[in-house]
Protein backbone atom coordinates (compact mmCIF):
# COMPACT_ATOMS: atom_id res chain seq x y z
CA UNK A 1 0.00 0.00 0.00
CA UNK A 2 1.42 3.07 -0.64
CA UNK A 3 2.04 6.00 1.57
CA UNK A 4 0.03 8.55 -0.20
CA UNK A 5 -2.93 6.35 -0.04
CA UNK A 6 -2.94 6.13 3.63
CA UNK A 7 -4.46 9.54 4.36
CA UNK A 8 -6.83 9.51 1.29
CA UNK A 9 -8.29 6.50 3.25
CA UNK A 10 -8.43 7.60 6.42
CA UNK A 11 -10.20 10.92 5.20
CA UNK A 12 -12.93 8.28 3.34
CA UNK A 13 -14.02 6.34 6.54
CA UNK A 14 -14.45 6.05 9.74
CA UNK A 15 -11.57 5.49 12.98
CA UNK A 16 -12.96 2.13 13.12
CA UNK A 17 -11.73 0.42 9.74
CA UNK A 18 -9.78 -2.82 8.58
CA UNK A 19 -7.85 -3.66 5.98
CA UNK A 20 -8.57 -6.41 4.41
CA UNK A 21 -6.50 -8.66 2.66
CA UNK A 22 -6.14 -12.38 2.47
CA UNK A 23 -2.93 -14.52 3.26
CA UNK A 24 -0.68 -14.18 0.69
CA UNK A 25 3.17 -14.22 1.86
CA UNK A 26 3.90 -11.24 -0.04
CA UNK A 27 1.02 -9.39 2.88
CA UNK A 28 2.57 -11.24 6.16
CA UNK A 29 6.37 -9.77 5.57
CA UNK A 30 8.10 -8.01 8.30
CA UNK A 31 8.59 -4.90 5.78
CA UNK A 32 4.69 -4.91 5.59
CA UNK A 33 3.19 -5.73 9.35
CA UNK A 34 5.73 -2.69 10.47
CA UNK A 35 4.44 -0.27 7.89
CA UNK A 36 0.66 -1.40 8.80
CA UNK A 37 1.94 -0.38 12.46
CA UNK A 38 3.43 2.60 11.80
CA UNK A 39 0.82 3.80 9.92
CA UNK A 40 -2.02 3.12 12.14
CA UNK A 41 -3.74 0.22 10.25
CA UNK A 42 -6.10 -2.28 11.70
CA UNK A 43 -5.70 -5.64 9.80
CA UNK A 44 -8.53 -8.17 9.84
CA UNK A 45 -7.98 -11.36 11.45
CA UNK A 46 -8.23 -13.63 8.34
CA UNK A 47 -8.00 -17.52 9.17
CA UNK A 48 -5.49 -19.65 6.66
CA UNK A 49 -7.06 -21.26 3.27
CA UNK A 50 -9.76 -19.51 3.81
CA UNK A 51 -11.86 -18.40 0.28
CA UNK A 52 -10.94 -14.79 -0.94
CA UNK A 53 -14.05 -12.78 0.22
CA UNK A 54 -12.82 -8.95 -1.12
CA UNK A 55 -15.56 -7.71 -3.67
CA UNK A 56 -12.81 -5.97 -5.85
CA UNK A 57 -11.97 -9.74 -6.38
CA UNK A 58 -15.89 -10.15 -7.65
CA UNK A 59 -15.27 -7.03 -9.44
CA UNK A 60 -12.18 -7.93 -11.41
CA UNK A 61 -13.60 -11.34 -11.99
CA UNK A 62 -17.29 -9.94 -14.06
CA UNK A 63 -14.64 -7.11 -15.54
CA UNK A 64 -12.36 -9.82 -17.10
CA UNK A 65 -15.32 -12.34 -18.09
CA UNK A 66 -16.61 -9.31 -20.16
CA UNK A 67 -13.56 -8.11 -21.53
CA UNK A 68 -11.63 -11.22 -22.80
CA UNK A 69 -14.64 -13.04 -23.73
CA UNK A 70 -13.51 -15.78 -26.17
CA UNK A 71 -11.28 -12.32 -27.28
CA UNK A 72 -7.53 -12.23 -27.97
CA UNK A 73 -6.36 -8.59 -28.22
CA UNK A 74 -3.60 -7.52 -30.86
CA UNK A 75 -2.36 -4.53 -29.11
CA UNK A 76 -2.32 -2.61 -25.95
CA UNK A 77 -4.63 0.68 -27.17
CA UNK A 78 -7.29 -2.11 -28.07
CA UNK A 79 -6.80 -3.85 -24.72
CA UNK A 80 -7.33 -0.37 -23.14
CA UNK A 81 -9.95 0.60 -24.91
CA UNK A 82 -11.83 -2.28 -24.05
CA UNK A 83 -11.42 -2.45 -20.66
CA UNK A 84 -12.27 1.41 -20.49
CA UNK A 85 -15.61 0.58 -22.41
CA UNK A 86 -16.46 -2.25 -19.42
CA UNK A 87 -15.76 -0.44 -16.79
CA UNK A 88 -17.84 2.52 -17.70
CA UNK A 89 -20.67 -0.44 -19.22
CA UNK A 90 -21.01 -1.75 -15.51
CA UNK A 91 -20.86 1.70 -13.48
CA UNK A 92 -24.03 2.62 -15.69
CA UNK A 93 -25.50 -0.55 -15.81
CA UNK A 94 -23.94 -2.83 -13.05
CA UNK A 95 -23.44 -0.28 -10.26
CA UNK A 96 -25.69 -1.94 -7.92
CA UNK A 97 -24.17 -5.42 -8.15
CA UNK A 98 -20.94 -3.95 -6.87
CA UNK A 99 -23.34 -2.10 -3.66
CA UNK A 100 -25.13 -5.18 -3.08
CA UNK A 101 -21.79 -6.94 -2.64
CA UNK A 102 -20.75 -4.47 -0.51
CA UNK A 103 -23.81 -4.62 1.59
CA UNK A 104 -23.36 -8.51 2.49
CA UNK A 105 -20.09 -8.73 2.86
CA UNK A 106 -19.90 -8.41 6.68
CA UNK A 107 -22.49 -11.55 6.91
CA UNK A 108 -19.84 -12.99 4.28
CA UNK A 109 -16.68 -12.06 6.65
CA UNK A 110 -18.92 -13.70 9.97
CA UNK A 111 -19.47 -17.18 8.18
CA UNK A 112 -15.97 -17.78 7.34
CA UNK A 113 -14.58 -16.56 10.50
CA UNK A 114 -17.21 -18.87 12.43
CA UNK A 115 -16.55 -21.75 10.42
CA UNK A 116 -12.71 -21.40 10.83
CA UNK A 117 -12.15 -20.33 7.00
CA UNK A 118 -14.72 -22.58 5.38
CA UNK A 119 -16.87 -21.15 3.23
CA UNK A 120 -19.44 -24.27 2.55
CA UNK A 121 -19.47 -25.64 6.17
CA UNK A 122 -22.41 -25.31 7.35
Amino acid sequence: MSHNVVPIIKLNYEENWFLQEDNAPVHKSKKVKDFMIKSGISVLEWPPKSPDLNIVEDCWKTISDLVYDGKQFTCKDELVHKITAVINHLYRSKREKVVDLHNVIRSRLCHVLQNKGDLYNR
